[in-house]
């Protein structure tokens, strides 16, 4: 279901909201604008010294058992640095370097019967310290060739075009297809 058919009431003073128009929905009785806009995400992409990509195994849905790049959302007033920091602390023990963007995508993330539009902001970066160990949303971590890595069960669209792109962008694969 989409967010602006789940929403039924104002978060303000719990009034109906209105059949919405674009992405705003308004409160009948207070008249609140509730906005439906992409959540924001970070991806991160880590490659080993012999330049396979590191993927994590889905602890969770949506798309669990299914490989993702380390990363999450990004909460409330904190920068994108600090949440691909936190971010990849919390799933895999891990301080990086950012060290650039590879590009920004969209998609979709399915929670509690609700789909939400996302925006995912996709980086490379190398560790600084940690050993890997995967931990919150990662049960498992594998790296794998840029041959190997797309015929992987990938989560997201997004993070499938982000991997392809930052492939295309460090190899000599012209013609890489999905």
């Amino acid at each position: 279901m989409e967010p602006k058919r789940a929403f039924k009431f104002c978060p303000k003073c719990g009034g109906k909201l209105s059949v919405p128009e674009g992405n705003k929905l308004s409160c009948i009785r207070c008249h609140y604008g509730l906005y439906i806009n992409p959540l924001v995400t970070n991806g991160v992409i880590i490659e080993n010294d012999g330049g396979e990509i590191l993927l994590v195994k889905r602890a969770c849905d949506p798309h669990k058992g299914q490989w993702d790049v380390p990363g999450g959302f990004i909460q409330p007033r904190e920068s994108f640095s600090t949440s691909v920091k936190r971010e990849l602390m919390e799933e895999l023990h891990l301080e990086v370097l950012i060290d650039h963007i590879v590009g920004i995508y969209t998609d979709t993330y399915l929670f509690d019967g609700v789909i939400n539009d996302t925006l995912c902001i996709m980086v490379s970066a190398h560790i600084l310290s940690g050993t890997i160990t995967p931990d919150d949303d990662a049960e498992a971590y594998e790296f794998f060739s840029r041959k190997e890595i797309l015929k992987q069960k990938i989560a997201f669209e997004g993070v499938k075009k982000g991997l392809i792109d930052h492939i295309r962008s460090t190899t000599s694969f012209p013609n890489l297809t999905a």
